[in-house]
């Protein structure tokens, strides 16, 4: 009986993988990273800075959007299996939420503040993106590490246990229990 994955299966494996960890690095970049710095530079305005942020935010989900479908696609022709599809429900979950309410709700503020407006100071959408956003990394990352060493073909528990001996067709059957392991 043979315990490897064939050989696409596991290609598409690290693929998604990869992907997912791709995704998590650039929520990172864009929401940690790129955003907080646009608003320490002395020349560029509030107006401006909230603009480029509205862009900026609009392109990014756009982006993330078609990360998900593609990993849904990719997952669909490696057959992947039920886990994956459950491991993408949170970060697809807050992606799609973020589309239809959060940013464009966020919108509606930096429209009204670019039109001359004022907006109530208190305001908790941008908290909640904030940890949507952290949510979303921390599921991406970690279900994207956690995989990698499936996808890679990793020896697993069994396969250590149960391994061969001698270049021959017998199979040594180690007793469970650390101290029974024998020492090579």
């Amino acid at each position: 009986m043979k315990t490897h994955l064939a050989r696409p299966v596991r290609t598409f494996a690290r693929v998604r993988q990869r992907i997912l960890v791709l995704w998590a690095g650039i929520a990172i970049g864009v929401a940690f990273l790129a955003t907080p710095a646009k608003f320490l530079a002395p020349s560029l305005t509030l107006p401006a800075a909230l603009d480029v942020g509205r862009h900026t935010f609009a392109i990014y989900n756009r982006a993330e959007l078609a990360l998900l479908v593609l990993l849904v696609v990719i997952g669909l022709a490696s057959r992947a299996p039920r886990r994956w599809y459950l491991a993408l429900t949170v970060p697809g979950a807050i992606v799609i939420l973020q589309a239809v309410w959060l940013i464009p709700m966020l919108d509606d503020r930096v429209a009204t503040i670019l039109a001359g407006g004022t907006v109530p100071q208190e305001s908790n959408l941008h908290a909640a993106y904030i940890a949507a956003e952290l949510i979303k990394i921390a599921a991406l990352a970690g279900f994207g590490f956690s995989a990698f060493g499936q996808a890679a073909g990793a020896p697993t528990a069994r396969r250590l246990r149960d391994r061969k001996v001698g270049g021959g067709d017998e199979v040594y059957k180690t007793p469970r229990g650390w101290h029974a392991m024998p020492r090579d």
